[in-house]
Order: structure tokens, then sequence, then C-alpha cells
């Protein structure tokens, strides 16, 4: 009888251009290389590094009516491909590539991770359609991934998913790598950050990040704080509307495009895009501010933590309260500063875009407190960062990347240990 081929896996994703789901999947390759990773990618975008094979299914999800025949092409490619090289388990990350994974299933094992809270996070004209091919498709997968237990309350209680199918499993923190990229260098035109009173935020500039809010909060901060800077890291469709809207609240702008302009900290809010180093910047921040309108977990909560950068976050459905305030629940929404043990949790904003430039809803006004109040307390900012890269230690790396063996079969199946 001829020898069994080694276990292989695959690891289906959008692709790897720099998101929170983008970097777990390259740190878990690097962390399981004996499952043989094979990557498929809906479109070849990478950022993240990848040790193994990588098939592109061309498939791209930017407009999506006009990209149909592409779709049904890379899911015809992509069943192909399964058939040729055939896995032990194939992984999915985020919404299509969950979808995809599920209908092109062989032999191999499917397991589904569920990255953002489906409820919130599924929108447009055609959400109607892709919430009832979730509720109809999802049960089909072996196993699904929660990133959160909010997440995997959603599926159960909206979708009407088995309980029993779902897995809690939260997003790894390399902190050995954080710990190294934070002590590197700044880059030039960042080079004296640490100088200044600076408010942090970092993700795509989207709808679901509500980074038009933190704006609006910060030249309130600034009527207290003159000389504070607000760094934007992340790319994204708003940068264009919100860059436009610093300047109507007459805050100077710098973006990206500028990069060589070593005169970026000579403006208000700085624009930087993608950083394949955030950590730098991080650790020579003051305070980390998160307005998502809804999340899945909040990876950059968990990075900012490992940084020792005191996080301020909008108490969003989901993942937030589960990191800062492990334990606790609430009656959404609350109105008022929640000073949990390991950040403080805030008033979710109401996603609108006020037509008065200058008037700030009650929910920014206390953002422009509680900003301004921790710039001004380096004391409390000092503890903060102490709880916080306490709490990181709970999502390492080699912690969570257990938990995906365990499920995977790697080690004898048995409990699954959510920090």
């Amino acid at each position: 009888m001829g020898q069994r081929a080694p276990r292989r896996t695959g690891f289906l994703i959008t692709n790897m251009s720099g998101g929170g789901a983008e970097r777990v999947v390259s740190n878990l390759v690097h962390a399981m290389p004996e499952r043989r990773p094979l990557l498929f990618l809906f479109e070849d975008e990478i950022v993240y590094p990848f040790d193994g094979e990588i098939q592109t299914l061309d498939a791209p999800l930017t407009n999506q009516s006009a990209s149909l025949f592409k779709m049904v092409r890379g899911l015809i490619r992509l069943s192909r491909i399964k058939s040729a090289s055939p896995l032990d388990t194939c992984v999915s990350f985020l919404t299509w590539p969950n979808i995809f994974n599920i209908l092109t299933r062989r032999d191999e094992r499917v397991i589904i991770s569920v990255r953002n809270n489906p409820t919130l996070s599924i929108r447009g004209k055609s959400s109607p359609i892709i919430k009832q091919l979730v509720r109809t498709l999802y049960p089909r997968a072996d196993h699904i991934v929660a990133i959160s237990q909010d997440v995997r309350r959603d599926l159960i209680d909206q979708f009407g998913i088995a309980p029993s199918k779902i897995t809690t499993i939260y997003n790894p923190i390399n902190l050995d790598s954080v710990c190294t990229d934070a002590h590197r260098a700044l880059p030039e035109e960042l080079h004296d950050l640490a100088d200044y009173p600076t408010v942090l935020s970092m993700g795509r500039l989207t709808l679901q990040k509500g980074q038009w809010h933190l704006l609006r909060a910060f030249r309130e901060v600034k009527n207290h704080i003159p000389n504070a800077r607000l760094l934007l890291l992340g790319i994204g469709p708003y940068q264009n509307y919100l860059a436009r809207l610093a300047r109507q609240l007459d805050l100077s702008v710098w973006l990206h495009e500028n990069r060589g302009d070593s005169r970026a900290l000579d403006h208000d809010v700085i624009f930087w895009g993608f950083s394949s180093n955030p950590f730098a910047i991080m650790a020579a921040s003051q305070v980390f501010a998160f307005t998502s309108l809804w999340e899945g977990l909040g990876n950059v909560i968990l990075e900012s933590l490992a940084t020792g950068l005191p996080v301020v976050s909008a108490d969003c459905p989901s993942g937030p309260r589960e990191i800062l305030a492990p334990g606790t629940l609430t009656a959404r929404p609350i109105v008022e500063p929640e000073w949990a043990p390991f950040g403080v949790l805030m008033p979710v904003c109401n996603g609108h875009r006020p037509q008065n430039k200058t008037t700030l809803l009650a929910e920014e006004e206390i953002w422009a407190n509680v900003l301004t109040h921790l710039l001004q307390d380096h004391e409390l900012r000092q503890s903060y960062s102490r709880r916080g890269k306490l709490r990181a230690a709970d999502f390492a790396l080699h912690k969570i990347v257990s938990n995906w063996r365990s499920l995977l079969a790697l080690e004898p199946q048995g409990t699954i240990h959510s920090p």
C-alpha cells in the first residue's frame, strides 16, 4: 500500500493587500508550514508575505456587476484546481471566498472564517441576496470560525446556524514581530512624531470605519491642544471626502502622495496611506482612536495594545468590548465613556454625515473630551499602556495557532480556549 500523501491546506481569500484578515492568513501560514499551504486569491494583490504556492482566480470584487463574468470564471477555475490538487482542508476568509469555498467543495473539509458581523456588514442593493446565500450555504460548511463571540451570536440568532458548528477563534498577534518592528526607525517624514500629541487611527478609509466623526472630534481637540496631530493609516474610497472635510474644518492636510516631503508633521491631519510597518508609528503615537460603526473583532486594537498604545474605541458590534472589557455585557448603546480595564469604550456615532461642519454631535463631543483628556494625562496613558500589553499577550500567535491546529486536527482534538 502506498504511503499517504502529506496533508495540504488551501487558504482562500480575496487578496493579500493589507487588511486584518490578510495579516491573519499570513501569520497562520508562517506558523503552520507543515500544512503545505496553497493560497487562492481572487485578485493578484500581495503585500503580506506568503510562503507557499499561489493560484490567482482573476475574480475581482471591486465592481461586482462589471466582473460577474470573471467571478463565474473564477468559480470554475477554483473547482478545477481543487480537483487537480486535492486538499485535506480548505479554509476561507470573508463572505465571497466563503461562498466560493462551499460551492466548489470536493472531498476536502471546508472551514469558513466569518470576519465581520454579517447582519451589519453585508450592505447595499445586493445585501438581501447575499444574506440569503449565507443562510443557505454556511450551514453546509464542515465548520465555521467566528472572529468574536458577538459574531458567533449573530450567526446563531440571525442566520439560524447550529451553535455546535461554530467555534470562536480570535485573531493572533505575533508579539515578537510587533516588538521588533516597533523599535525600527520611523519614516523620515515622521521622524519627530513622538514630539507631538498624536492621535493615531488605522484602517481602510470606508463607511465602516467612520473616520469623519474622528475628524470632527479632532477639530475640537485642536482647540485645547494646538500642536496635536491626527495620523490616519490606510487607504480607501473615502480618502478624498475625508481630506475635503478636514480642509472645511480648517485643518491642514498632508497626503501620502507627497511621500518624500519632510514637512508632513507641519500639518494637522496626515493621510499616511498603507504602511508595511505600522508598529513603529504606533509606538511613537500617544492615543489610538477607533471610530468603527461595526466590526468583527478589530485587529488593529490588538496591535495597538501590543505596542503599548492606549486605545479609545467605539463600543460597536462586534469585538472591541470583548478585547477591552472581557467578560462584560451591556445593553447597547452606551451613552457615556466606559473606562474599561484595557482601554476606553465609547458611544458609537450614528454614521451620518452632518451638514453642519462645526456643530458637534453629542457623541463627537464625548470623543473630543476623552481624547483631549488622555493626551493631557501622561500617567493615565502609561497605566493603559502597561495593562494593554498584558492583554495583548492573551492573543499571542502560539496560543491562537494552537486553536487552529486543534481545529485542523493536527493535534488531538479538544476544547478550544479563547482568551
